[in-house]
């Protein structure tokens, strides 16, 4: 199968983003049978221990002709340097990760599974892979994350976060699943799943994973609504603790909250909008929110962000570009926690300073 995958070739005038047919089967064929693989391995390591992580990874890598410094990803675009990593899962005892990846043209797939100590040996409680290969965005791409995060009650879940390839954009999406691993006789289960537009090209600020109290947190460059300003950094901030993936509105600024709220759908934004808002000011948010989210919108560009001290709040500027503006109440509480309080056209009298220049809050 790899052998056959390898020979699949990329013509001069091939932008890599369409599978060839060979691929379009092979890549799943391949990610079955690493699944196989891997699963049938641990189930002849039953004396292995969670300490033994290194010895797995070096006998599967072995099996699999892997982790070998050959280069065959470049010469060989599909199915090529293939990579095996063993390490114990942090918070969920006596649990090991295998992740086995191969290259794709701009880019990398992955296979992720589980496995559970127990008296009788390793009984696997994950197999996540993608299904499907029609182009390179369907893999579980080069960035690829996971932890185990907390569910409902004492109930352990886990995260796995990747990147969509692409080979003709710096602008791509990431993924987040929520799984609940197989426990008893009951198989895992897909609890939630989340995707968010992001820049995977040369720019310096990092794509970043970590596992919370309440859930995960991913920090990846995205842009602003303001098409002068450069990319800012994005925080998505899920909490898991109810079997589900809620984005909390959590920003490095004040711009940042308003940029992300007018990302999300309204389902979501009307969440971030300050409790106990009154029905009207909720339907007036709702309709601005329409209205600066629908095609054809009009552009934005921030103007001053001032203090409104007696309100504990700011109010940041909008200047549309059919000459109108537009001025957002934001609250916000340690931990960059934020809150849409109201947006009108006319600035609220209670906010007389001092102002702040938002090219400031435009990049941490």
């Amino acid at each position: 199968m790899r052998a056959v995958l390898a020979g699949i070739r990329l013509s001069a005038d091939d932008d890599g983003n369409d599978a060839p047919a060979a691929a379009r089967a092979g890549i799943p064929a391949l990610r079955a049978a690493l699944a196989a693989v891997i699963a049938g391995h641990m189930q002849c390591s039953s004396s292995a221990r969670p300490a033994d992580a290194a010895a797995i990874a070096a006998s599967l890598a072995k099996l699999l002709d892997a982790n070998i410094n050959t280069g065959d990803a470049a010469v060989a675009p599909y199915g090529g340097d293939l990579r095996i990593a063993v390490k114990a899962v942090p918070t969920m005892a006596g649990v090991l990760a295998v992740d086995a990846s191969f290259g794709i043209p701009c880019g990398q797939d992955h296979v992720l599974a589980m496995f559970e100590r127990r008296p009788e040996g390793w009984r696997r409680i994950l197999d996540w892979r993608a299904a499907k290969f029609d182009r390179v965005s369907d893999a579980f791409g080069d960035f690829f994350e996971y932890a185990a995060v907390p569910g409902s009650g004492s109930t352990r879940l886990i995260a796995v976060a990747h990147d969509t390839p692409w080979c003709t954009s710096a602008w791509s999406r990431f993924a987040v699943d929520l799984i609940a691993p197989a426990a008893g006789t009951a198989p895992q289960t897909l609890l939630a799943h989340d995707t968010q537009g992001y820049n995977r090209g040369d720019d310096p600020l990092p794509v970043t994973f970590a596992a919370t109290a309440d859930g995960l947190v991913i920090r990846a460059p995205v842009p602003s609504h303001d098409a002068g300003l450069p990319l800012q950094e994005g925080i998505f901030h899920y909490r898991t603790s109810g079997n589900r993936l809620e984005r909390l509105p959590v920003a490095p600024g004040r711009l940042h909250f308003v940029d992300a709220w007018l990302s999300e759908p309204w389902s979501v934004a009307s969440r971030w909008s300050a409790e106990g808002t009154a029905p009207k000011t909720r339907a007036a948010l709702k309709a601005v929110h329409d209205r600066l989210t629908a095609k054809g919108a009009p552009a934005i560009t921030w103007g001053t962000l001032r203090e409104c001290r007696a309100l504990k709040a700011s109010q940041l500027q909008m200047k549309l570009g059919d000459g109108s503006r537009l001025y957002a109440l934001i609250a916000s509480r340690p931990g960059n926690v934020h809150a849409m309080l109201a947006i009108t056209p006319q600035p609220d009298r209670a906010c007389t300073g001092p102002d702040f220049p938002t090219l400031k809050e435009s990049r941490p």
